[in-house]
């Protein structure tokens, strides 16, 4: 409320009223659900009304205009729907700017009230990406991208951490990770993600956190070179960052990593859902690779198929296993070829 308080009364404290004529001391806001959790699909429905005049007469007369005051009042099933209304309310108030050297305050009106604002999100995802492996973000810049989405009435910040750029994580379960991040300092830990997440929360926006794979991983290969096949000899116009060039893909070791690290990660997370990217992994490369390693000699083409799916399917269970639901189409789609 103190935020929403700051941005109603941007240009400092309200004016003493210069003239007669309906006057709103505050705003009445209502909430059904004391529940402070996010989820996906959540009501976010809120009702803003702005009524002005006795009896909410729209068209008082002169002598009642003159003594009424104005009213307010946002109605809304959980918290998310309420600071939506606050955001509604908002987007109403007008400011004559602050007067010179900031004494008297600033005059705020709402033009063409009375109001009445009945408003729910079309999609329940509706949010924006913030992408810190190929431009490391500090914390306070990260907070900022949240504030943003939460005055738009956003609900979803999809953070993609880790790609073939960096890994810029400080992992317990693998303090090796951070070799692969742009510095050493340039890391999150998993008490950064939780601070983030909360921060998050109480702002209505859900993180939605992701980490690429089995793709994307030229980072995890500068600290973890067992997990990975090479396929930069398919692109030799190409540097080592090219993001398809190195993916996880050796299954005795590789899904116990995964399993470890997302068991770190989701830990820190309130909500169900995860994402694993899955995109512009370069099949023909690992197809070969996985059939020279031994063991895999000899099998057929259709064998080697399973094993990429495999992959793809270990992925998924992993997350299904930490109660996470796998926001990835990419990875579904593979599972079924």
């Amino acid at each position: 409320m103190d935020q929403h308080t700051r941005l109603v009364l941007l240009h400092g404290n309200a004016a003493a009223p210069t003239q007669a004529g309906p006057q709103l001391a505050g705003c009445t806001i209502a909430v059904a659900s004391v529940s402070e959790a996010l989820s996906m699909g959540m009501d976010e429905s809120h009702t803003l009304e702005v009524a002005v005049g006795p009896n909410h007469d729209p068209h008082p007369t002169a002598r009642a205009t003159a003594t009424a005051k104005a009213t307010c009042r946002i109605e809304a099933a959980t918290f998310v729907g309420a600071l939506h209304g606050l955001e509604t309310f908002l987007q109403l108030v007008l400011s004559s700017g602050a007067t010179p050297g900031g004494r008297g305050g600033a005059v705020y009106t709402l033009p063409e009230a009375p109001w009445r604002i009945d408003d729910a999100p079309r999609f329940p995802f509706h949010g924006l990406m913030v992408d810190t492996a190929r431009h490391f973000l500090p914390l306070n810049a990260l907070r900022r991208q949240i504030d943003g989405p939460s005055f738009s009435r956003m609900n979803v910040l999809h953070w993609h951490i880790t790609d073939a750029q960096s890994t810029p994580c400080d992992s317990v379960a693998f303090p090796k990770l951070k070799q692969g991040a742009f510095h050493p300092g340039l890391t999150y830990t998993a008490a950064d993600v939780a601070g983030v997440v909360e921060y998050a929360r109480v702002r209505g926006v859900q993180v939605l956190l992701e980490v690429d794979m089995p793709g994307h991983n030229y980072a995890f290969a500068i600290a973890c070179p067992e997990l990975i096949v090479n396929c930069t000899a398919m692109y030799p116009l190409e540097t080592e960052f090219w993001c398809s060039s190195h993916a996880l893909y050796r299954g005795d070791v590789v899904y116990d990593f995964i399993r470890k690290l997302l068991t770190e990660l989701t830990a820190v997370l309130p909500d169900t859902h995860f994402h694993i990217g899955g995109d512009e992994v370069q099949y023909v490369k690992w197809h070969g690779r996985l059939k020279a390693m031994p063991g895999n000699v000899g099998k057929s083409g259709n064998e080697i198929k399973n094993l990429k799916n495999k992959a793809s399917v270990e992925c998924l269970g992993c997350t299904e296993k930490l109660c996470r639901t796998c926001a990835n189409a990419h990875v579904a789609a593979a599972t079924a070829e």
